[in-house]
């Protein structure tokens, strides 16, 4: 039942992208690559950015309504212009069937249950909160998927928050195989056929595998979205920049999806380097009217998330300091310094002028850190030599290789001194396999070869089924009609001696992650105040405002 429903919501999905589109977007096929592998995440991208906008003024709860009447109108106006699936139905379905076994048997992520479902029900009973992060500070964190989230809450089952995170999957591998299939861009196909090769070697290594190629994660936590449209973004950043005939709305795209990638994860924002970089070198020819008009657009919106940000946090990037505004009434100097101690603490990255071989020592011992730095290097290694051996240079512009380089490097040392967790790490190290593929193609002869392509093709197919968990094929052979209900657990808690309540401690909360001892979790209680902080809410104008002080 899960492969069916997980269908069903993909190509209505598809659907309301392709209305997003046809309206807004108005993006065409890359290379030969079909634009609609998109519409679903542009579906997610206009879901998120009106969210966040309504909010402002209104509640999740109407928010929804108001989304539930556009998908009713995007379904209507589709049918009316005879809508067609655009030659991809049976490719899509088979990538998601086969990924959608991964529902069978999944959990909640750690985190879904300390602070992201709790945002998403204040988001969903209230308009833009005050100084939100007063109560505890990973609600400082407020991605767009926070916003995209909520609308789809199935009563008290959230299988679909699962469902969102296979969407993603399944546009990376639908890119792959259209990529392999018929794309016109050397850098495509060979890249593509690359990070095939390099998801398989995910599967072998010390103690078991995974090099960093992403991997089905726990409900309700986006790495793995971002992972992946950091891959995707790398490659259509890398193959515009080898154009030698860019176009205006192949630009419009990237910096749509670069947007998208910084709202959901703003340690992605390494990303603005190489578009500011497009930018720059095209800039006599995309300065025209429509360019400056569509740039000022995409400006105000930008503007608009900061000051979202500034008013519910205090500050414009939380939680670095010099973007705060101390003056806020529901600005925590306390909140801040708290998220930036446990962030250096927990996954401890590297401060300048440290030994860097007594702090690497160090960092590879915690979490998985060892496990997957070892297998991405030899993964690396192998990539290489299978490039040299089954690739031929291509003359490309010396300016735009180093550009290239340098920025990959530049996006590995941002990664080690910002938040160097694990999770983080599938969407940076992978894209550093294009440093082998940007300046080669497949050999001709390969290239011609059908048995080559068919062999790549039926890979891609099979490729789903290998980062699916082996206990969700289990769960899935026991009842294959079986629709996954995801439930947030019933907690007790207890009054506090401050505002709201505590989560009584239970062996779930109670655990330590990573010799962390974690504050209990609150799941979906809006009134929980899980380290019982001295905190009031007051009403200003309409809207709620928490704060540290009376």
């Amino acid at each position: 039942m899960n492969i069916l429903i997980f269908n069903l919501f993909y190509w209505i999905l598809f659907i309301f992208g392709k209305t997003v589109n046809d309206l807004i977007f108005k993006s065409k096929n890359i290379a030969n690559i079909p634009i609609s592998i998109f519409y679903p995440v542009y579906s997610l991208l206009f879901i998120g950015n009106l969210s966040f906008l309504l909010n402002f003024f209104i509640n999740g709860n109407m928010i929804n309504l108001i989304i539930f009447i556009l998908f009713v109108l995007s379904l209507l106006f589709q049918f009316y212009k005879r809508f067609n699936f655009e030659k991809q139905f049976v490719s899509t379905t088979l990538i998601n069937s086969s990924i959608a076994i991964s529902s069978y048997g999944i959990n909640f992520h750690y985190d879904a249950g300390g602070y992201h479902l709790l945002n998403q029900n204040w988001i969903l009973n209230n308009k833009i909160i005050l100084g939100i992060s007063n109560i505890i500070f990973p609600l400082g964190n407020q991605s767009l998927y926070e916003y995209i989230s909520f609308n789809f809450w199935l009563e008290n089952n959230f299988i679909f928050l699962h469902y969102l995170n296979l969407i993603f999957f399944t546009l990376l591998f639908n890119f792959f195989y259209f990529a392999i299939k018929q794309s016109t861009s050397d850098f495509f196909k060979f890249s593509s056929l690359a990070l095939l090769a390099f998801a398989f070697l995910d599967n072998f290594g010390l103690n078991g595998g995974a090099n960093g190629f992403p991997n089905i994660q726990n409900a309700g936590k986006p790495d793995i979205p971002v992972a992946i449209l950091l891959i995707v973004i790398n490659l259509l950043i890398i193959n515009f920049i080898f154009e030698k005939t860019p176009n205006i709305n192949y630009y419009k795209m990237m910096i749509y999806l670069g947007l998208f990638l910084i709202q959901l994860k703003p340690t992605s924002f390494h990303i603005l380097v190489p578009l500011l970089y497009i930018i720059w070198k095209y800039r006599k020819t995309f300065i025209t009217k429509k360019f400056l008009k569509f740039n000022l657009s995409l400006s105000f919106l930008s503007l608009l998330w900061l000051l979202k940000n500034i008013m519910t946090t205090g500050c414009l990037l939380f939680p670095v300091k010099f973007t705060c505004v101390s003056s806020l009434k529901w600005y925590s100097r306390t909140m801040v310094s708290s998220a930036n101690q446990h962030y250096s603490s927990t996954y401890v990255p590297y401060e300048f002028g440290t030994n860097i071989i007594d702090w690497f020592n160090v960092w590879k011992t915690l979490n998985y850190n060892e496990q997957i730095i070892t297998n991405f290097s030899w993964s690396f290694i192998v990539i290489f030599i299978s490039c040299l051996i089954l690739g031929r240079k291509v003359e490309r512009s010396f300016g735009d290789l180093t550009f290239l380089r340098v920025y990959f490097i530049f996006s590995v040392v941002a990664f080690f001194i910002s938040v160097p967790l694990f999770r983080y790490f599938f969407g940076i190290f992978t894209p550093l396999i294009f440093i082998f593929t940007m300046n080669r193609k497949l050999k001709p002869i390969l290239n011609k070869n059908t048995l080559i392509s068919y062999l790549s093709i039926i890979f891609i197919f099979l490729s789903p089924f290998l980062i699916v968990r082996g206990f969700s094929f289990s769960k899935f052979i026991e009842d294959p009609l079986l629709f996954t209900v995801l439930e947030a657990p019933v907690i007790e808690y207890q009054e506090n001696t401050n505002w709201g309540y505590s989560p009584v401690k239970d062996e779930f909360s109670n655990k330590e992650t990573y010799g962390v001892n974690e504050f209990g979790k609150c799941w979906l209680n809006i009134e929980c105040n899980p380290e019982n902080r001295e905190i009031y809410i007051k009403e200003i104008y309409g809207y709620k405002m928490i704060t540290e002080s009376r």
